[in-house]
């Protein structure tokens, strides 16, 4: 058991831990979370979720996200966002584009949306589409996306 007052210094360093890539010992630190009810748990599970992803368990943090969205008092369109990354991971481009899909309806410039939406279209063959989604995510400031945006649609 960690003491309470400590808990915002065990979240930290959980996110550090994500960051440097140790997946394993930022799971150890959210689980000590919710075994404590330490407070901020839709964070943590938030972060949790995307740890799973990072550590390559892509059906757990869809699995993750489901919950974080069924259990939302409102929509968030990042957790449709996120989720649609972890359903392009599985392989599962319509379903990622559906959260894309429901992402860009609550933020209608939400610009990595659109990005990662065009992105499962081409990814189902659909290049003109995918191409509009990419220059428009690009134009909503996804400055990330634009090598990528050329090396799929300027030829």
């Amino acid at each position: 058991s960690i003491a309470p007052t400590l808990y915002k210094a065990y979240f930290q360093r959980a996110k550090v831990l994500k960051l440097l890539g140790q997946y394993e010992d930022a799971m150890k630190d959210y689980e000590l979370f919710q075994q404590n009810n330490l407070g901020e748990s839709l964070m943590v599970r938030y972060n949790q979720a995307i740890t799973k992803k990072l550590a390559g368990d892509a059906a757990g943090a869809v699995q993750e996200f489901n919950d974080l969205i069924a259990e939302a008092e409102e929509e968030d369109p990042t957790l449709y966002k996120l989720r649609g990354n972890a359903n392009m991971l599985l392989g599962e481009y319509q379903y990622a584009i559906n959260d894309y899909n429901r992402a860009i309806l609550l933020d209608n410039e939400f610009a990595e949306a659109y990005f990662n939406r065009g992105l499962a279209r081409i990814m189902l063959y659909n290049r003109p589409d995918g191409c509009l989604d990419l220059e428009r995510g690009v134009e909503l400031g996804y400055e990330a996306g634009e090598e990528r945006r050329q090396l799929f649609c300027n030829f």
